[in-house]
């Protein structure tokens, strides 16, 4: 691991050097480590990442050091001082500063941190928000080995050799794309590249290009054809398990200020009673103007527990990305299960 900080930071194993600003006879700088500058640790070091104008953080699996600058008889020395957190980043892993410099985000062994960066002054208590609590387990499957982090943005792109995990940073919400034999993720002239098995790929994020490609072996080509989507709920007994309800409305928030148009989805609704009845697929259409609420209204009786799916519609000739920042079902509760 190699950083640069007023100084060249490097770890190898367990061992830190800090490099010494030196010149050869002719005046040219030197890359020069001193016995004085290094220090060995207990543990192997994972990663280095500045955190500051004058400090580097040194990584361990759970544990975080990290390094300061202090004048002592006029003379400026090294410190280097534990945190007190007992967190730390994974081997083979990377770790981010966000672009506003609020965070330094990383993968531990409990999911993926955001760290205020400012908090390692020992004076002050050093905050953590883990970011991947909402799929824990997921991501800590995903990231057994290692995890690589790429910031494009308002998303932070997770992966490794098998997929990868988008974070939007506007309402926190996490994405999961199905890639395999991903060798790096890079951002060229405002453009963000993947290679991945020997091939530049890149994301599209115009809801007007919303489509997959895939290979059509009859003609031994590659096709586009729209994304299939559809949000499934669970049986929501909406938390009175012994009692039924009536089911007034459903209500969707949507927030995106690049749709403008009708946004248009299919809705279908099974309510459970003796027996699972389900309603015929209705088609959901209202336009989107960066805020937007819509409620469709419903009426269903007597009901124990209650499950919505949202699918695309496959009648428009543009199916666009479904864009909602909350959904609410509004609902009474009756009269209790006999």
């Amino acid at each position: 691991n190699l950083v640069f900080l007023n100084q060249l930071y490097a770890s190898i194993g367990n061992s830190l050097y800090i490099s010494t600003t030196k010149y050869d006879s002719d005046g040219n700088a030197m890359l020069y480590f001193t016995e004085d500058n290094k220090h060995t640790f207990n543990n192997t070091i994972n990663n280095l990442h500045p955190i500051s104008t004058s400090q580097i953080a040194v990584f361990f699996d759970n544990e975080i050091w990290y390094t300061d600058i202090e004048s002592i008889n006029e003379t400026y020395v090294y410190t280097i001082n534990k945190s007190k957190l007992s967190v730390g980043c994974k081997a083979k892993s990377d770790i981010v500063t966000t672009f506003d410099g609020k965070y330094v985000i990383f993968p531990s062994q409990r999911g993926l941190v955001a760290m205020g960066y400012q908090d390692f002054v020992a004076s002050t208590e050093q905050t953590l928000t883990y970011l991947s609590d909402t799929i824990l387990d997921r991501f800590n499957k995903f990231g057994k080995e290692y995890t690589k982090l790429h910031l494009y943005k308002h998303w932070l792109y997770c992966y490794n050799n098998n997929a990868v995990y988008l974070f939007d940073f506007r309402n926190s919400s996490w994405w999961y794309f199905n890639i395999k034999n991903i060798d790096k993720i890079v951002t060229n002239d405002d453009e963000l590249l993947i290679l991945a098995a020997g091939y530049l790929h890149e994301f599209v994020t115009d809801a007007e290009e919303y489509y997959d490609d895939y290979y059509d072996p009859t003609y031994k080509t590659v096709r586009q054809k729209d994304v299939e989507w559809f949000v499934l709920s669970q049986k929501l007994h909406l938390g009175t398990l012994n009692y039924t309800k009536h089911i007034i409305n459903i209500t969707l928030n949507a927030l995106d200020s690049t749709i403008h148009g009708p946004m248009s989805m299919r809705l279908k609704v099974t309510n459970y009673r003796v027996n699972a009845i389900e309603s015929e697929n209705e088609t959901l259409q209202y336009e989107i103007d960066v805020l937007r609420t819509y409620v469709k209204r419903l009426n269903y009786f007597k009901v124990n527990q209650f499950q919505y799916k949202l699918s695309y519609d496959d009648v428009e000739s543009m199916p666009i990305p479904l864009s909602l920042d909350n959904i609410t079902i509004k609902y009474n509760v009756t009269r209790q299960v006999r």
